[in-house]
């Protein structure tokens, strides 16, 4: 992984939070709420180790293991903005919770 596919990396995290953030909760009902706050949860704390990491801070180990998972998140990324409906959005991150509880360990 280079200092590129890092920042485009931060940068899907970024996007998928901001999906689930602009989600009307209003819209949901209890238990997809309760998903929507541990999709929420979950996108955050990626978010906010990756932006408080770079890419020279990593071993060369969690280097290795990042490149699968941000493809993981490129493709969630792409899948979720073309989403039309917000409970849709919200099952694909929730199939994808281990992938960013992964990211927020290793950054």
């Amino acid at each position: 992984m280079n200092d590129q596919e890092f920042n485009d990396m931060r940068t899907n995290i970024e996007r998928v939070f901001a999906d689930l953030y602009l989600i009307d909760i209003s819209t949901l009902n209890a238990d997809q709420r309760k998903l929507h706050q541990r999709s929420l949860s979950a996108a955050y704390l990626a978010l906010v180790n990756a932006e408080h990491s770079t890419l020279g801070q990593l071993t060369e180990d969690a280097k290795t293991q990042l490149i699968p998972l941000a493809l993981n998140v490129q493709r969630l990324q792409h899948e979720v903005s073309g989403l039309p409906t917000p409970y849709e959005k919200l099952e694909a991150v929730a199939k994808e919770l281990s992938a960013f509880g992964r990211l927020a360990q290793l950054l």
